[in-house]
């Protein structure tokens, strides 16, 4: 069961236990999203900093950061703090990363706050999806800023309903990585001539994806693909055509 990055009314002191009987179900509380926000802010740091930095008790960031890497938003690492003892550093994973976008998304155009933070985390996790985190500069110093935006928010939207998770989503054959980046240049494919979105100019968009080498060879093969599935589907349609439009009745 996946629950949205939204808030829960459940009394803290209730929390735990249900937590702990029914992990990941209850949506994480404000104040660990703050938790969560200022992690994509200053990451890779440990509970200490973050303590100081949202002057949040250390035993709660401490036990919202080891949640968060039950849950696989966060994962951490041995290291070494300023004194040379050892300490866990921790980052967010690829799950964590769209939760902070998606809560942030709405503010890229007018929020410098929520602009920095978005610009950091493109920079800083672009190897997390790298056709699409990393691409971000290309399709900005092309003017097509809004047209990233859009389709990363609608991108953001359906994974929190329909997660990308190998098994799910819209491609379940796929791993996350490549759901997504799939999901992202292709979930309006066969309706380019009949956009939603206001002024889009097909050939434009095309010309941008063609003139990228790793974003061409990428929708190339998922293309090839669609192309041989789409072959096969006709030829089951073509037969049981057939077969329901003979005269043979048994």
């Amino acid at each position: 069961m996946r629950v949205t990055s939204g808030e829960s009314g459940i009394p803290w002191k209730h929390r735990g236990f249900v937590r702990k009987k029914y992990p990941s179900v209850i949506p994480f509380s404000r104040e660990q999203l703050k938790i969560l926000k200022k992690l994509g802010e200053t990451a890779p740091t440990n509970a200490n900093k973050l303590s100081k930095a949202t002057r949040k008790a250390y035993s709660f960031v401490h036990d919202t950061l080891i949640e968060f890497e039950n849950r696989k938003i966060a994962s951490s690492r041995l290291g070494k703090s300023e004194k040379q003892t050892p300490e866990r550093v921790y980052d967010l994973e690829l799950e964590g990363i769209l939760w902070v976008l998606e809560r942030e998304i709405g503010g890229w155009e007018h929020d410098k706050n929520s602009q920095n933070l978005i610009n950091r985390m493109f920079k800083h996790y672009y190897h997390k999806l790298p056709l699409v985190f990393g691409k971000w500069s290309y399709f900005r110093d092309l003017g097509l800023a809004n047209w990233f935006f859009i389709r990363l928010k609608i991108l953001l939207d359906t994974h929190m309903k329909n997660p990308f998770y190998k098994g799910t989503g819209y491609y379940y054959w796929l791993e996350m990585e490549q759901q997504m980046t799939r999901f992202f240049y292709l979930f309006d494919f066969y309706r380019l001539d009949n956009h939603f979105i206001t002024n889009f100019d097909i050939k434009k968009w095309l010309t941008a994806l063609k003139n990228d080498k790793e974003i061409r060879d990428f929708i190339v093969q998922e293309l090839e693909y669609e192309r041989k599935m789409l072959k096969k589907n006709l030829t089951n349609v073509e037969d049981v055509l057939s077969f329901m439009q003979s005269l043979n009745v048994s």
